[in-house]
């Protein structure tokens, strides 16, 4: 899946992100069946300035991964964890008239770690309360993108668990094997 075309200006923060932290490669999700909601770049950075270690990773230059290479390994990882809320299977993304628990990549690495999908699919609720209105998917090679104006928090900010990035990207690959 081509994110840098799907994401355009808005959430190109955050395939820099996916792709420096080793998430993705060269832009790309590794298999289709995906699901991903992209925060935007200015959520984002101001995640990343409010976690300890981290600071402002907006692109500056003609390196993209700039930003992300001024933050701590701890700061890093739980970037990692929340970029990992926000990947889902495809095919647990089925609408329903009730509120649906759909289990996220970070599920997989701290169970639990669910969204609810609400108001018949067009609507996400969080394990730290957010509520957001879905906007329309973009539909690229099997993996659906949304582009979304916040970042999906799993549990008090206080609390986000760190993923080392060598076992998240090995999540990412379980989920899109998944059936």
């Amino acid at each position: 899946m081509e994110l840098k075309r799907v994401s355009g200006r808005d959430a190109s923060l955050t395939v820099n992100a996916l792709t420096a932290l080793g998430l993705v490669s060269n832009g790309s999700l590794p298999h289709s069946g995906l699901t991903i909601f992209l925060p935007s770049d200015a959520a984002l950075n101001m995640l990343a300035k409010q976690l300890p270690g981290g600071s402002n990773i907006a692109a500056s230059g003609t390196d993209p991964s700039a930003g992300w290479k001024k933050l701590t390994p701890e700061c890093q990882s739980k970037i990692s964890s929340v970029l990992l809320y926000h990947v889902v299977s495809s095919a647990s993304m089925v609408p329903s008239a009730t509120s649906v628990a759909v289990p996220t990549a970070l599920a997989l690495v701290y169970p639990g770690s669910n969204l609810e999908l609400t108001d018949g699919g067009k609507g996400l609720k969080t394990g730290s309360g957010q509520k957001l209105k879905l906007p329309d998917p973009r539909a690229i090679c099997g993996n659906f993108a949304y582009i979304i104006p916040q970042v999906l928090i799993p549990t008090p900010p206080t609390k986000i668990p760190s993923t080392p990035l060598d076992q998240a990207v090995g999540v990412l690959r379980a989920l899109a094997t998944r059936p």
